[in-house]
């Protein structure tokens, strides 16, 4: 053990050392995280209230959200700072103010006359006082009349209280229930509503109980019991009768004096049973001719619950829609009550959507909504944000989607929700959103300004056979499962009943290409088209069994298989159902569909259109989501289907790779090893002594500690260098004669990897290498056996056998040439229960083989187990080759042992700077080209100009080049190795937790690698020196699922996740995006006169009631108010408003700064004026005195 901490000691120091330092441009003081805006609609709502003279609509949510609503344009979502439901909303009319009720018993006002909307004032009421039995209860109701500064709120358990919402204070003035019943307790008060032309009388609707209530005289007018408890009310204009809706599904009309009926609009007893359906949100509103009801509900339909009814006279007309009715309003053409309203626009507010009808035409059109509502017209399953993609890109998309709009009966009147003002403040960068659905269908979003807009939808059903696009069903409530919730049978399910759920996207903005896979195995490789056509799509099939390839043109009737084994050349029988035989079928359970391209050839209309077909499974097989990569510059494709990796060239429509990847890291060990054996590194000799090297490998027991496997470290091979690979287990002990000592272990690997030991060099008799103590030969061979039968379904063996070996005494244990930074993946593909897959991929152009340094384009693979793979692709010279030589790929790479705890989530290759390379769509040309033909300068100097990876030297010895940097991050730590010298430095990406979801993303001229970790926190941490510059929360510590599986990050500090599956949250990261945020946002509240009151008519002057003062009814004079009902919290403004005055208090000092400065320039200036005035004072004195003295001499 003592050997093993002395060795594991000088590896930490020689890895620390061995990873060169970059000065980064990233510090800790420019990195902040705050969310910036929100799109879609907003999930599960359950408030709406809008204001009819700013023309503004607020919609409240279930999480204690708000999302406002105006003009195109002007869009803006706040939060609660509790969380809380949100169940009343109120608008103060043309003040620029709103009142929310939320679930915990609190009333806020927020002010929006600022671009931020913050809380201004809140009110707790307490549910019991404390030292009385006076119970204020739940809230229950609250209501603003127009013009008025005071909010009236009832309880559950019947009182009524009134608020002054300027100074947010409640007043003494109370209705109490025992006032209003002096029986019995009404129960909670569910509706106030004031008189709309006698401001005194205040009908209270309680649940089996209506009272009209003087407020000057605090007496009850009158009090009218109910059979069946009302659930709408509403007044006419004129304020002389009101209509009431009652559970059985009745509307009556009712005198204002006494409450007595007047007439019955629906009489329950004439309905059948079916047809009793209750009338909510009851609105009575006048016109010019005869009056209008609009409730919904109060149809006969089985899904009454989401209706409207508009009741004009004896003329019924009944709007249905998709989801459940939340609530409605009508913006009228005066605000006032006892005005003719005359109604032109109906909002409807439902569970999955936001209607809005015009009334003005007797066909009832609805408007077509300028916001990004219908994210979730299909449920969203995978997304992607693309910043600074092409504007040719976005002008492209955008021209393309004006043909797809539908062509459906839309109001010709402009958009009557016209409230708030744009900001001039605009934005050069052009950002992307796409979104993929459960119908297959591909969205894309235009996210260049604050407000997102729909420019383009792919449909990729019609591509396949029997499938047609189809409307979703809406989208019921469901409970936001968190990530340690699992929902397997949720998913298990979703896989058999949306096989065309895209579950990866991968998008090339210069080259216009697109890839797409989704659930059913399939992966689509798309381009941009300029026009219609009828084009056929290459189909490439891959049989799961054997991973054979088997190929078929859409164009021919009949399938022709080419490639694979002969007995697959023949065409798959059908089953009568159409679709191949299958095992999973045969056994009755429910396989996926088998996604066939049409055949022949397909119309594809402008746009984005399907090249490529590839099919990675066959019916009844259940394979994880795909994993894509697309290489514009090499154009190839990368796909990994479960544990089966694949390389296709697009350009030659060819498969290059398909293998399983225990095979692939078998090779590439295989490759390494040979390497070892002749003597070799990087390509270079080193010795013709170590050419027989002995480089045996054996299968690592699970039960032996880690600190016991041993192998030699990074670092390159000199002449006078030899090292072996050796593995000691715990039974053999260090003293031995036949093992190293401490002096000779060279370095013990980190975390319990393979490390090496340096032995001293011993002639065997045959010009090689022999290991000092011959112990452990006859066990190598002998588990290497073993590791070949293990394998042998596989394909090939987990590990290669050593050559020259000398039998050994069978009692010894065994050594092992497992390298720490070289380790054959398939030891570690053994130890799991799961075959080894492949969780990233990353293209580069780098210098994929250890010591070499030549540029070699390579594809490296991070695998479940904890390996890098790298291999090296052999491209043809030039582009005008590719279709004479075929592409290979080359087992001259290496395998970097990253971890063996955790797989490697996330890869990355960074130049020598530590900056994130940039491969574009110039096609790659070698740059050894240069130099045997030139044929073709052209393309030779196009890669030196936009090919940012022509950084080449001969030198094996590399001592003029920095090299490469390769960062590879596990769920824990962070890794960055130094290429090609393959050293190493580690670093945790947050103690205690793992890390949910990562990404490397740039911010300006430096690169960094951000995080989601499972406390939700935001981790950056910076690259390649592994500085952190960030650590927040960004959310609470149960993370969502949903949270964990749509963050995504993108470039100059963005990123969005999906907190519903309705809304899109974006991010900013860097703090000069969020001081800036304010500028880029509208303005809610404008100023705008007040419509005038109707004036009434001399005898009405007369004869009506004197109009109520309710300031000295209520006494707004008292200053702290009732305090027992309520606690008043004092509104912060928020964290913007805070630094919206930070940021004026540093422009006033600035400024006054700036005063002090000029003013300390002019005294300079005057002090030198004064100066020169007195240096010209004191020679006009001393000319003087020569003038007089030369006059007294004269005289």
């Amino acid at each position: 053990m003592d050997v093993l901490k002395t060795a594991r000691k000088a590896v930490k120091s020689f890895q620390g050392e061995s990873v060169r330092s970059v000065l980064e441009s990233l510090t800790p003081g420019l990195f902040s995280v705050s969310k910036t805006v929100r799109h879609g609609f907003p999930y599960q709502p359950s408030a709406l209230a809008v204001d009819g003279v700013q023309n503004l609509l607020a919609i409240g949510t279930d999480a204690g959200g708000i999302k406002f609503l105006g003009r195109a344009g002007v869009e803006l979502y706040v939060d609660h700072p509790s969380g809380s439901r949100v169940t009343h909303l109120a608008f103060l009319v043309n003040e620029g103010a709103l009142i929310s009720v939320t679930a915990d018993n609190s009333v806020h006002m927020w002010s929006l006359r600022q671009k931020i909307p913050t809380i201004v004032q809140s009110l707790n009421f307490q549910e019991k006082n404390c030292g009385t039995s006076h119970s204020t209860g739940r809230i229950s109701c609250c209501y603003v009349p127009t013009r008025s500064k005071w909010l009236y709120v009832g309880s559950q358990d019947g009182n009524v209280y009134t608020v002054d919402i300027s100074t947010f204070n409640v007043s003494f003035y109370v209705i109490y229930w025992n006032h209003v019943n002096d029986t019995m307790r009404p129960g909670a008060v569910q509706f106030l509503l004031e008189n709309p032309d006698d401001n005194n009388r205040m009908l209270l609707v309680y649940e089996k109980t209506v009272v009209m209530w003087d407020l000057r005289s605090k007496v009850v007018l009158f009090r009218d019991k109910c059979d069946k408890a009302p659930i709408g009310v509403s007044w006419l204009s004129d304020g002389k009768q009101y209509a009431i809706a009652t559970v059985d599904g009745g509307i009556n009309i009712c005198n204002a004096k006494d409450g007595g009926r007047v007439r019955t609009i629906v009489d329950p007893a004439t309905l059948k049973p079916h047809e009793i359906n209750p009338a909510y949100h009851l609105r009575w509103l006048s016109t010019k001719d005869v009056s209008m009801f609009i409730h919904a509900g109060g149809s006969d339909s089985h899904m009454a619950k989401r209706c409207v009814t508009l009741r004009r006279g004896e003329e019924v007309k009944c709007l249905e829609f998709q989801s459940n009715v939340v609530g409605l309003a009508c913006l009228t053409n005066s605000p006032h009550g006892n005005d003719t309203q005359d109604p032109h626009t109906l909002i409807v507010l439902c569970e999955n959507s936001l209607e809005v009808v015009d009334l003005s035409f007797p066909a009832l059109p609805r408007f077509e909504l300028p916001f990004a509502t219908a994210i979730h017209g299909s449920p969203v399953t995978c997304i992607k944000y693309e910043a600074d993609v092409p504007p040719d890109l976005l002008e492209s998309l955008e021209s393309a989607g004006h043909a797809q709009r539908p062509v459906i009966p839309l109001s010709r009147r402009t958009w009557p929700i016209n409230g708030g003002s744009l900001s001039p403040f605009t934005t050069d960068f052009c950002d992307l959103i796409i979104t993929g659905h459960a119908d297959g269908s591909v969205r894309f979003w235009d996210a260049s300004q604050v407000v997102l807009s729909s420019i383009y939808c792919l449909q990729t059903a019609p591509l396949f056979e029997g499938q047609s696009v189809a409307t979703t069903p809406p989208l019921q409530r469901e409970k936001e499962p968190s990530s340690t919730e699992t929902c397997e049978s949720d998913k298990k399910n979703s896989k058999t009943q949306q096989p065309l759920a895209i579950e990866t996207i991968s998008l090339c903005g210069e080259s216009k290409t697109l890839v797409l896979g989704n659930r059913a195995s399939v992966v689509l490789f798309c381009k941009f088209a300029d026009k219609d056509g009828d084009t056929g799509i290459k189909d490439l099939r891959v049989s799961p069994t054997t991973m054979d390839l088997t190929v078929r043109r859409c164009n021919s009737a009949n399938m022709i298989f080419e490639g694979g084994s002969e007995d697959r050349k023949q065409p798959l029988k059908r089953a009568s159902g159409g679709s191949p035989d299958s095992a999973a079928a045969s056994a009755g359970t429910n396989p996926l569909p088998w996604l066939q391209c049409r055949r022949g050839k397909v119309l594809q209309h402008r746009g984005i259109i399907a090249v490529l077909c590839l099919t990675c499974s066959l019916p009844g097989e259940e394979v994880p989501a795909n994993v894509i990569e697309f290489c514009a510059s090499l154009n190839l494709l990368a796909v990994t289907v479960a544990s089966t990796m694949l390389l296709v060239d697009v350009a030659q429509e060819k498969l290059i790779i398909n293998k399983p990847v225990a095979l692939v890291s078998e090779s590439v060990n295989q490759a390494v090893m040979d390497r070892k054996r002749s003597g070799t590194v990087g390509g270079s000799p080193v010795t013709s002594r170590g050419a027989k090297m002995r480089m045996p490998t054996v299968r690592r027991h699970h039960k032996t500690s880690a600190h016991n496997l041993l192998a030699d470290g990074a670092g390159s091979t000199s002449p006078g260098t030899y090292k072996k690979r050796v593995s000691m287990f715990s039974k053999r002990k260090p003293s031995s004669p036949d093992m190293p000592n401490s002096e000779e272990a060279s370095s013990i690997a980190e975390d319990g990897h393979a490390s090496s030991l340096a032995p001293t060099p011993t002639s065997d008799g045959g010009g090689g290498m022999a290991f000092k103590g011959k112990a452990l030969l006859a066990h190598v061979k002998k588990k290497t056996s073993q590791m070949r039968l293990d394998n042998a379904d596989g394909g090939a063996a987990a590990a290669a056998a050593a050559g020259g070996t000398t039998p050994v005494s069978g009692d010894e244990k065994e050594l092992s040439g497992v390298n720490e930074e070289h380790a054959p993946a398939a030891v570690c593909a053994e130890e799991a229960d799961s075959p080894e897959s492949v969780q990233c991929i990353q293209f580069a152009i780098t210098y994929s083989i250890k010591d070499d340094y030549h540029l070699h384009p390579s594809i490296w693979l991070g695998t479940s187990s904890g390996n890098v793979i790298s291999l090296t692709i052999a491209m043809p010279p030039t582009p005008e080759s590719r279709s004479i030589q075929d592409i290979s790929w080359e087992a001259k790479a290496v395998i970097l042992r990253v971890s063996s705890k955790a797989p490697v989530v996330t890869l990355k290759q960074l130049d020598e700077n530590g900056r994130i390379p940039h491969l574009t769509d110039t096609p790659y040309v070698d740059p050894r080209a240069r130099v045997k033909s030139t044929s073709s300068p052209a393309a030779v100097d196009t890669l030196a100009v936009k090919n940012s990876y022509t950084r080449l030297n001969s030198d094996p010895a590399g001592a003029q080049t920095p090299g490469h940097f390769l960062l590879a991050a596990t769920e824990h730590n962070a890794y960055v190795y130094a290429l090609p010298t393959h050293g190493r430095r580690k670093c945790s990406i947050r103690d205690g937790t793992v890390a949910l979801q990562s990404a490397v993303t740039s911010f300006g001229e430096g690169a960094a690698l951000c995080a989601l970790t499972a406390d939700g926190h935001s981790v950056i941490i910076g690259l390649p020196n592994l500085t952190r510059l960030l650590d927040v929360d960004l959310c609470p510590p149960q993370v969502p699922t949903r949270l964990a599986d749509t963050m995504t990050w993108t470039t100059e500090g963005q990123a969005l996740y999906m907190p519903s599956p309705f809304e899109i949250q974006r991010l900013s990261l860097l703090k000069e995006n969020i001081l800036t945020l304010p500028d880029s946002l509208p303005d809610l509240h404008t100023a705008k006169p007040f419509p005038e009151a109707p004036q009434k008519g001399l005898l009405a002057a007369l004869l009506g009631s004197k109009k109520l003062d309710r300031d000295a009814l209520f006494g707004a004079e008292l200053r702290d108010g009732n305090q027992t009902v309520a606690v008043r919290v004092s509104g912060t403004g928020g964290l913007e408003a805070v630094r919206l005055k930070t940021g004026v208090a540093l422009d006033e000092f600035s400024r006054a700064q700036e005063q002090l400065v000029k003013r300390g320039l002019n005294l300079a200036r005057a002090e030198d004026a004064t100066a020169k005035m007195a240096s010209s004072a004191h020679g006009f004195a001393e000319t003087a005195r020569a003038v007089a003295q030369q006059m007294r001499e004269r005289s």
